[in-house]
């Protein structure tokens, strides 16, 4: 045609006639992709930049409340705002009140102040910032140990629960939490040293419940960060008087819990000052037992919890505990291992389910430890351990049985043949039958039943009632509570206990009476 608007008006369809071979083409293309089914040669028609300019960060601004998570995405993309191919990797960093993963996922935990979350391009340095502002029910803060006037005898960490009010006459309960030595660090906090007071108080204890799995308590909760032990109840004593102190403290609502040196400091410090605690609950007590000091706290309502197989920590340690405060308050004797509902009747053996007719146990499959090395010796019933493999008393003797009814089954790593053992010693353990199978150094599984746990209820006639599981109602004895997990590892213990409302009903109870109250 000789006029321009004749092409225009082809080609684009505002004529009588419509192109749609034309738009069919146009919006089949894509920057970066052959177009197909239009003859198209293999070639990329566009040629996309891959060098990565800038960063986009999605989103930029987010409010969350302590515990909560965001998932944060960054994408490098190229001088067009186009992603490039291949991605390269994202350094990801937040500043103090939340932790981030490698993936982008931020977890806030403290309101302090607002957070950032920064995705970084690595080796480039192109970065780009996001904030995050939080928002909490109760207020969980980190407390160094140099930043405070009046100076605390420890760095902390601290909650106030929803409604905490400091101007208020409101008086609130307060849990003193001692961590073990595992978390000891000399309570400073700051972004040089990772926040380590912060990350070791929230790792276990009821500040663990709070920042991960977002609890709320009805309490002051008060972690310490230990340097070296608890050994010196004046060293607690001075924690708890600086929290009365500073905080809104309802004095005759004081509790103390902690594992194994915790649970320690919390003995030490009960016998020392018997008058200031309404209750403790110490998990894995490792410090021998004492009459005299038990006699000291037997008024102190008490739940020791242990780990039935803890190979580290002998069980009988809470166990004689409990035991002797309760015979220092009540008299007679007390034995609360005597009603125990262990497999066949024995002490030495955790609680299992067992079929009624056989009395052997439903389950027998549960593992209970992997000993590599081992020597087998045809036609021998001993199974010896390699040098230096060893089983702590308590984890021998739970599994002992009787050749009628083995309790453990014996599992060699190759072979189909599964054997039963009834007795175990600290460097043996000793089949049912002759070994059949060659002689050999193998790895050996031993398995016992999977028991439950059981939990202890003293009586005032002195008698001891088990039930199942980690039960609180209200309605059973409080003064002196025991619980066996069926578990050899000890955290199993104390993250279980903490992580139960029945236990901290029953520390929520308990009270103080002031002097001269009867």
């Amino acid at each position: 045609d000789g006029g321009g608007h004749s092409g225009w008006s082809q080609t684009m369809g505002s004529g009588s006639t419509p192109s749609l071979p034309f738009w069919d083409w146009l919006l089949a293309q894509r920057l970066g992709q052959t177009p197909t089914g239009y003859g198209g040669t293999g070639t990329p028609v566009v040629t996309v930049p891959t060098v990565a300019t800038g960063v986009t960060l999605t989103p930029t601004a987010v409010t969350l409340t302590v515990g909560q998570t965001q998932q944060f995405t960054a994408v490098a993309v190229n001088s067009l705002g186009v992603a490039v191919s291949p991605q390269p990797s994202i350094t990801w960093a937040t500043s103090f009140g939340g932790k981030i993963t490698t993936a982008g996922l931020f977890t806030a935990y403290t309101a302090t102040s607002a957070a950032t979350v920064t995705a970084t391009i690595t080796g480039t340095k192109l970065s780009r910032t996001a904030t995050v502002n939080m928002v909490i029910k109760g207020l969980l803060r980190s407390r160094p140990v140099d930043t405070t006037t009046p100076r605390p005898p420890y760095g902390y960490v601290d909650y106030l629960p929803e409604g905490y009010d400091p101007a208020a006459s409101k008086l609130w309960p307060l849990v003193i939490y001692l961590p073990n030595i595992t978390e000891a660090g000399d309570g400073t906090d700051s972004t040089a040293n990772g926040h380590q007071l912060y990350a070791k108080m929230v790792k276990h204890g009821p500040l663990y419940q709070v920042d991960s799995q977002h609890w709320d308590f009805p309490a002051i909760v008060i972690a310490p960060q230990v340097v070296t032990n608890w050994a010196k109840p004046l060293n607690v004593k001075n924690v708890v008087e600086y929290a009365k102190a500073n905080y809104r403290v309802d004095s005759n609502r004081i509790y103390m819990t902690g594992q194994l040196e915790g649970a320690n400091g919390a003995l030490r410090y009960a016998v020392a000052y018997p008058d200031d605690l309404a209750a403790i609950l110490p998990i894995e007590i490792s410090a021998p037992t004492s009459v005299a000091q038990a006699t000291e706290l037997s008024n102190l309502p008490m739940w020791a919890v242990h780990s039935f197989a803890d190979p580290n920590v002998a069980r009988t340690i809470s166990i004689d505990w409990v035991d002797a405060a309760a015979t220092a308050l009540e008299g007679g004797a007390s034995d609360s291992m005597a009603t125990y509902p262990g497999y066949g009747g024995s002490r030495d053996r955790f609680a299992v389910d067992c079929n009624a007719a056989t009395g052997k146990p439903l389950n027998d499959a549960g593992d209970i430890t992997t000993i590599p090395s081992a020597s087998l010796v045809t036609g021998s019933t001993t199974v010896m351990f390699a040098s230096g493999t060893r089983f702590s008393s308590n984890i021998f003797a739970m599994w002992s049985g009787s050749d009628a009814q083995p309790f453990a089954r014996v599992i060699v790593a190759g072979e189909s043949v599964v054997g039963t053992s009834a007795r175990g010693y600290p460097a043996s353990l000793t089949l049912t039958a002759a070994r059949s199978g060659p002689t050999k150094s193998a790895t050996v599984t031993i398995q016992t039943p999977v028991g439950y746990t059981a939990t202890a209820y003293r009586a005032s006639n002195g008698t001891w009632a088990w039930s199942r599981h980690q039960l609180w109602t209200g309605t059973e004895p409080d003064q002196h509570v025991l619980t066996l997990y069926p578990d050899q590892a000890a955290e199993a213990g104390w993250m279980k206990t903490w992580a139960n409302w029945n236990v901290w009903n029953w520390v929520f109870r308990q009270r103080h009476a002031p002097a001269g109250a009867g």
